[in-house]
This record gives C-alpha cells, sequence and structure tokens, in this order.
C-alpha cells in the first residue's frame, strides 16, 4: 500500500504538563506547507569493534527525539483581540501571549516559563508524534511571495503508529494577503519610512535535547539570538546616513505593520535595531541596500521583537 505525501494532517496542542500527550483533534489542525518530519534524530556511535575480518559494525542509537518543520503563512484571526491559528506554536517557541479583548493580541519573548506542545503528524494512516515539543521561528515578507511564518520543532520520540487521518478544521487559518504599497502601508527603520523589496527575522532560539541518565528527556530553549536581513532603496546621504548608522553602532526601531483591515493586521516591532553590513544591490535597475539586522534587547530584556495581531 502507498502512503500519499499530500494526505498530510499536523495538529498541535499545549500541554498542561510538559510531555504529557495533550490530544490535539482536528479542531488544533495546522494549515502548513513545506512539511519536513524527521522521525529519528539525535546521537549515535559505532561500535568500531576489531575482527579478523573486514566490514562495518552496528551504530547504536544513543539518545533519541525527533525533528519537525514547517510553514504557516502569516495572517491574524479575522477578529481583532482573537488570536492566531498558530498561537500555541508561538507559544512554544518561547513567545508569551497578552490578549486585549477586541483589540489585539500581542506575543513577547520570554526567558522562562517555556510552553511546550504536543504534536501530531498523520500520513495516510500512519501517526507519528512529537511530545514535550519547543521549537523556535523565523518570518519573512518579501515582494512576490506570501508573508509566512517558519516552525522548526524538535520533541521526544514516540513510537509510530497506524492510526486513521484525523478531519482537520482550518477555519482559523485566513486567507493571506501579499505585501505591497496597499496591503503594508508601514515600513520604518531608524525612524525613516522604507520602501522595502525583504524583511527576514529569525527569534534564533538555541534549541537542545537532553537526555542524560538519572534525567528526564526533554527539548529545551537556552538561549536565543534574533537576527534578520533587509532590502529597501537607496536614498541620499541627508535622509539617513545608513553606513554611520553601522559603523556607530546606533540601535533604532523597526515596526512593519501588514495589512489595513481590523482582524488582519500582523505588526512587527523590534524597538532595538542594530544595522549590521549595509551593502548596494540591484533590483530592476533601482539602487538598494542590502543590510543584517541585530535585535538587541532592551535594558529589562525579552522586548527585542513584539509581534501584534489586530
Amino acid at each position: 500500500m502507498s502512503l500519499f505525501m499530500r494526505k498530510t494532517v499536523i495538529a498541535i496542542k499545549k500541554e498542561t504538563t510538559y510531555g504529557n500527550d495533550a490530544t490535539p483533534t482536528g479542531t488544533e489542525a495546522f494549515l502548513v506547507k513545506n512539511a519536513t518530519l524527521t522521525p529519528i534524530a539525535g546521537d549515535s556511535a559505532s561500535r568500531d569493534l576489531i575482527r579478523p575480518y573486514f566490514g562495518n559494525s552496528e551504530t547504536i542509537q544513543l539518545n533519541s527525539h525527533a525533528e519537525l518543520k514547517f510553514d504557516v503563512e502569516l495572517q491574524s484571526s479575522g477578529t481583532a483581540g482573537t488570536a492566531p491559528a498558530f498561537k500555541d506554536a508561538l507559544k512554544a517557541c518561547g513567545f508569551a501571549e497578552t490578549v486585549t479583548a477586541t483589540t489585539k493580541v500581542e506575543y513577547l519573548p520570554v526567558s522562562s516559563s517555556i510552553d511546550s506542545v504536543t504534536i501530531d503528524f498523520y500520513l495516510d494512516g500512519v501517526m507519528h508524534q512529537l511530545t514535550g515539543a519547543r521549537g523556535t521561528v523565523s518570518l519573512s515578507i518579501q515582494r512576490g511571495q506570501i508573508p509566512m511564518l517558519s516552525f522548526s520543532f524538535w520533541g521526544r520520540y514516540n513510537t509510530p503508529t497506524d492510526a486513521a487521518l484525523i478531519s482537520p478544521t482550518y477555519t482559523g487559518f485566513k486567507t493571506p494577503t501579499g505585501p505591497n504599497s496597499t496591503n503594508t502601508p508601514t515600513i520604518t527603520l531608524h525612524s525613516v519610512s522604507l520602501i522595502m523589496e525583504s524583511l527576514s527575522l529569525d527569534v534564533a532560539n538555541n534549541l537542545v535535547f537532553r537526555d542524560l541518565p538519572g534525567g528526564a528527556s526533554a527539548a529545551l530553549i537556552t538561549d536565543r539570538k534574533p537576527a534578520g536581513s533587509i532590502s529597501f532603496e537607496a536614498g541620499l546621504m541627508a535622509s539617513k546616513n545608513w553606513f554611520e548608522e553601522a559603523r556607530s553602532t546606533t540601535l533604532g526601531a523597526l515596526q512593519v505593520i501588514h495589512g489595513t483591515a481590523a482582524g488582519y493586521i500582523c505588526q512587527i516591532d523590534a524597538p532595538n535595531v542594530q544595522i549590521q553590513q549595509p551593502a548596494y544591490a540591484d533590483s530592476d535597475g533601482i539602487a538598494m541596500l542590502n543590510a543584517n539586522l541585530a535585535l538587541i534587547p532592551g535594558t529589562s530584556g525579552n522586548d527585542e521583537l513584539k509581534l501584534t495581531f489586530k
């Protein structure tokens, strides 16, 4: 019997207790693309036995975890003050959620008490499960492409089973809009309004999987180093000398607002952004500046990046 890759359902649900199956159902199904599952990852070692003939020795799996990567379209919930459908994934990537009823839902990074999720990956009759999963996420807004969130999760390995596909409910995932002058009205960096071609931001959580004698296996986030890149139309030095900004290690705010209608607005704020290695590039004959970005925490920390859906 052949298994069809297109017949895949991924369901994700926040765990009450770390590593305990949260039992995701079809209402927790995620509408994703580019899903890649690594059912068994971890450390292994060859026995390297000495014998009176040539040949391999067995490799011993020393510890095991599972890894899953997928993309989700960046879009709000359709209702201001209602969390987006991918909320549990964001929280398991080290974000805390603050809901202002009927107005907005905000996500700011945290450095402790990070949520975990159970992920059920159904592939046409086979189910792989990751429990105690935590991850990292990046976002991309680029000319000619749908704005995306890219997730990468590590979790405990569980023995795969045969299981019928669950019936997914995708109503929480709204149709996205493309980035353009109408749909993306606000891009400012260091107090300058930009004409932007692309932006990528990576939370860059440091993921480790600990499975030591006498302990319990766990996926942990032990650090983060948020960074990114941006490409925008170059201008005169009178408007902003980006090269001097980079040379002097100046910090300034980044804000991007994508969407215009209530319930469909995604806002990105980074209050302390350092510009690095700005360089000219060509796009359709227009001079561009391409630069790397480093997102720096403020004096209180846990504020390098805020995602707001409103």
